[in-house]
This record gives C-alpha cells, structure tokens and sequence, in this order.
C-alpha cells in the first residue's frame, strides 16, 4: 500500500470538493481553513453548542459531583452517579466529532445526528478512551520519574515523554475526525491515517495546532478566564473539533487532487 496515500481505508465516496493547493500557498490553506470553520460553524450555531454543552456537562458535570458530593453524599449514591456521566464521555466526544464531520460536509445537522454517531462508534469510543487513559497514565508516570532524577539525563528523558505525549495528543485530535472517513473505523487505522497527515501536510495541522494552544494560552490569562471558561462550556469545544475537522477534510481534498492527476 502506498505509504504517501492519504486516502487508503477512507471512503471513496468522500464527495468535498477538490481543492488545488500549491506549495507556495501553505498559509492560504489555513486562512481557507479558518473562514470554511467560522462560516460552517456560524450556519450551525445552535446544534453545535447544544451538542457542546452536552459533551462539556457529562466531563465537568460528573467531576464536580463526585469531588464535593462526596462529602455530603453517600458514596454509594454518589460515586455511580459520576461514574455515568464519565462514561457517557467517551461516545458523547464521538457524537459530537460525528456532527462536525457532516457540517464539514456541508449537511444539515440535527439533535439526531449527533447521538446517532454516538450510537455508530460506541465500541470505538470506549476503545479509544480505554488506550489513551492507559497511555496518558504512563507518559505522566514516566515524566515525574525522570524530572525527580537527579542525574543530567533525566530532564533530557523527560522532556523526551513531554515531546511525545504532545505528539500524541495531536494524533488523538486529528484521529477523532477521521473515524466517520473511514470504511472500518478502528483505532489503529484511525492514529496510522492521522500520522501520515500531520507529517505530510505539516504546514496546515500544526498551524492549527498553533491556533488551537493560543486559544488555550490566551484563555488562562487572568482577564479572560471567565470569559473563556464561558466559552467552553457553550462552544468552544464544538469549534475547536469544526476547525480541526475542516483541516482534515481540506489535506484529504488535496491528496484526492493530487491522486487523480498522477499518470
């Protein structure tokens, strides 16, 4: 199989219109990028923070429940509560990935699509959860070792876990918008698709990832904390996966491209 393929396992019905990219027009891409997201996500406002508020209230909602309901609470009582509503996490992440994946294509969304796609890739949701939760565990238990050995090497293998573990945050994120793109949706074909974009198309997904750790930089500033927090919970989130989803879909138009005009 062509290693340079950005499109193998991914649905030859991929119907986004083509879009010609020149190498010297790398930043247009990502200004295209970004008007495609905030128009795409101005047509859909409503859904997408219905869906983000959702997706934002089973994480937060079920973590401020177990950590001061515990107290007052039985933990018998408690303790289930928040366990549902973390696990309601994983395919609610999926939904709304799912609905950004069909603005991205331009369809109307409703209330329906975004559980339906929770529905699709309920087994792959908690998959995905599954090996991440296990990894993040591991690189933060690797990175405290290492930063508390007093030998010259090991900040040199931390800072080596902090590079990867950034490294793999960035392959989840773009993973996420691949699962509804590909013809048998699984982990490991999801993270091989996502590693060949982010190192063939660097210029567009890291930019976005750039924009992306702005946004959050940005919103730990003490004057706009409240105003990002409020964000977040509304739409940030449903933004954040819009944008990284158009980019997605505007390298895989590329390839497409760039595919049907090779001899």
């Amino acid at each position: 199989m062509d290693r340079k393929s950005l499109l193998f396992h991914v649905k030859a019905s991929f119907d986004t219109p083509i879009v010609h990219i020149t190498e010297e027009s790398k930043m247009q891409t990502v200004a295209t990028i970004l008007k495609k997201t905030f128009t795409n996500f101005w047509d859909e406002l409503f859904f997408l923070t219905i869906f983000n508020v959702f997706t934002i209230f089973t994480l937060v909602i079920g973590l401020m429940i177990f950590l001061s309901g515990i107290y007052f609470v039985p933990p018998y009582i408690i303790i289930p509560i928040a366990l549902i509503c973390e696990l309601l996490l994983p395919p609610a992440i999926f939904g709304l990935f799912g609905a950004v994946h069909e603005v991205g294509l331009c369809n109307a969304i409703s209330v329906n699509t975004y559980f339906q796609y929770a529905k699709k890739f309920l087994k792959e949701s908690y998959i995905w959860a599954g090996i991440n939760v296990a990894t993040i565990v591991i690189l933060i238990v690797n990175i405290r070792f290492y930063l508390n050995v007093e030998a010259g090497w090991g900040i040199i293998i931390a800072f080596f876990f902090v590079g990867f573990t950034m490294t793999w945050i960035i392959l989840q994120i773009f993973a996420l918008t691949l699962y509804p793109k590909l013809e048998s949706p699984s982990f490991l074909l999801a993270i091989r698709n996502a590693m060949i974009i982010v190192s063939t198309r660097p210029v567009p997904t890291l930019s976005v990832m750039g924009i992306l750790a702005m946004i959050f930089i940005l919103g730990n500033m003490q004057f706009l904390f409240f105003f990002f927090i409020v964000l977040f919970v509304l739409n940030l989130l449903a933004f954040m996966a819009l944008l990284v989803n158009i980019t997605t879909v505007e390298v895989l138009a590329e390839s497409q491209s760039e595919e049907s005009q090779k001899p």
